[in-house]
C-alpha cells in the first residue's frame, strides 16, 4: 500500500508539471511577443468582459497575454479574438478530422483529391522514391525511362526555362520549396530528378501571376489566405488577407537564417486590400505604394474557394493559399488543413470568425472534452 501512495504521489506531482508545461507552451508565442513589444495593459473591465464572454463556452483563461498582444496590434478591443494555442490545439482538432489529414495533405496528389480546382501544372510526381509522370504512369528510375521523363517534361514546358519543386508531405511556410531556372533541355530536367534526394516532392511549371501582385512583390508568387468554414450546409468565409515576400525571394514566404519572414495585409470582402499591413512580428509596416487596391476576379475567386471547400470531406475549417494567373484565373497553391494559422489573420483582420464566431464557438458547450482541464471554467 505505501509502494501504491508513493505511486500516485509521483503521479500527481508529474501530472502538475504536465500541465505546467503546457500553460507555458500556450502562452509561449504571445510572451515571446510581448517581451519584444510594448502593449498596452488590460483594465479590469477588459478582462471582466473577457471572463464574461469565454465562460458561456466553458472556459476560463489562466492570464490575459494573447488578448494584451491582439488589442494593442490591432486597436481592436473584443472578447472574440481567439488564442492561437487553443485553435491550434483544440479547435482545429474538434473541426479537422485528424485521422485523415496525413493522406489528404500531400501536395503530390492535390489535383486527383480536389478536381474542381485549378492547381500548378504538375509534370513530375516522386512519391516514395519511384517517379510518376504528369499523368501518374509509374516510370522506372533506370536510364532510359528518365531520358523519357525528362523529353516529356522538357515538351511540356512549352518554351519555359523555370521548374518549381516542392516536397509533398509535411512542408508549409515556403520551406522545401526550390526554383530551377535556365533550363535549355531535357539533359537539364534530367539532372534536377537525378540530383535532388528528397523522396516525396512535385516538379511543377512555375505560375505567372497577374500583374496587380507585382505591386507588392515582383520575384515571388504572392497569395491570397482564405479561410473557409463549413457549418450545417454552408460554407462561410471566414477572412482573406494577402501575403506577399520580399524583392529577390521566390515564395511569399522568406528566410533570414531560423527568422521567418512574410508580409501580410488585410482585404475585405469585396476585395479591397485595406490599410493594415503587418509583419510576422506584428509591427504595422510602411506599404508599399498601391495603385490598385480591388483583387482581380474576386467574386470568381471565392466561389472556387467555397465549390473547392464542398470536396474536402473531412475537414470543416480550411486556409486555401490562391493566386491569380496573368489570364485572371484563380490557381491553388496550397491547402491547410492541419493548422490553417490565426495570428496573422487576427491581426490584419480583427477577432479570427468575425461574425460568426459564436456560432464558431458554438460546440464547446456540448464537447468540453476540447477544452483542456486547466482551461475549463469552474463556476
Amino acid at each position: 500500500m505505501k509502494i501504491i501512495r508513493i505511486f500516485n504521489r509521483i503521479k500527481r506531482f508529474a501530472s502538475g508539471h504536465e500541465i505546467a508545461a503546457r500553460q507555458k507552451n500556450l502562452y509561449a508565442k504571445a510572451r515571446r511577443f510581448l517581451n519584444d513589444h510594448k502593449m498596452p495593459p488590460l483594465t479590469e473591465a477588459e478582462k471582466r468582459e473577457i471572463d464574461d464572454y469565454w465562460k458561456q463556452y466553458g472556459v476560463k483563461w489562466p492570464d490575459y497575454t494573447w488578448f494584451q498582444m491582439y488589442y494593442g496590434v490591432t486597436g481592436c478591443h473584443s472578447p472574440r479574438f481567439i488564442p492561437h494555442s487553443f485553435m491550434h490545439y483544440s479547435i482545429y482538432k474538434y473541426y479537422n478530422f485528424q485521422d485523415d489529414i496525413c493522406g489528404w495533405d500531400d501536395k503530390n496528389i492535390y489535383e486527383m483529391m480536389n478536381p474542381v480546382v485549378n492547381f500548378p501544372k504538375s509534370l513530375v510526381h516522386k512519391m516514395l522514391g519511384k517517379f510518376y509522370d504528369s499523368g501518374y504512369h509509374y516510370r522506372a528510375n533506370t536510364d532510359e525511362s528518365l531520358d523519357a521523363l525528362a523529353t516529356n517534361v522538357y515538351e511540356l514546358l512549352e518554351g519555359d526555362t523555370e521548374l518549381i519543386l516542392k516536397v509533398s508531405k509535411k512542408s508549409c511556410a515556403g520551406k522545401g520549396v526550390k526554383k530551377f531556372t535556365g533550363i535549355e533541355s531535357a539533359k537539364d530536367v534530367k539532372k534536377i530528378l537525378t540530383e535532388q534526394e528528397a523522396q516525396n516532392y512535385v516538379l511543377q511549371k512555375c505560375v505567372h501571376q497577374h500583374p496587380f501582385f507585382h505591386q507588392f512583390c515582383s520575384t515571388s508568387v504572392n497569395i491570397i489566405r482564405i479561410v473557409s468554414w463549413r457549418h450545417d450546409d454552408t460554407v462561410s468565409i471566414f477572412s482573406t488577407s494577402l501575403r506577399y515576400g520580399t524583392e529577390g525571394s521566390f515564395t511569399d514566404v522568406t528566410y533570414v537564417g531560423d527568422k521567418e519572414i512574410v508580409h501580410v495585409v488585410g482585404i475585405d470582402a469585396n476585395g479591397i486590400i485595406n490599410d493594415r499591413y503587418v509583419s510576422f512580428d506584428g509591427n504595422l509596416m510602411k506599404h508599399p505604394d498601391i495603385a490598385d487596391k480591388q483583387i482581380p476576379n474576386w467574386q470568381e475567386l471565392i466561389t472556387t474557394a467555397v465549390k473547392a471547400h464542398e470536396r474536402m470531406f473531412f475537414f470543416d475549417i480550411i486556409g486555401w493559399d490562391f493566386t491569380i494567373d496573368e489570364q485572371g484565373k484563380p490557381i491553388c497553391i496550397e491547402y491547410n488543413i492541419l493548422d490553417p494559422g490565426s495570428i496573422l489573420y487576427q491581426f490584419c483582420n480583427g477577432p479570427f470568425a468575425g461574425e460568426y464566431t459564436e456560432q464558431f464557438l458554438e460546440f464547446l458547450k456540448k464537447h468540453n472534452d476540447f477544452i483542456p482541464k486547466y482551461l475549463r471554467y469552474k463556476p
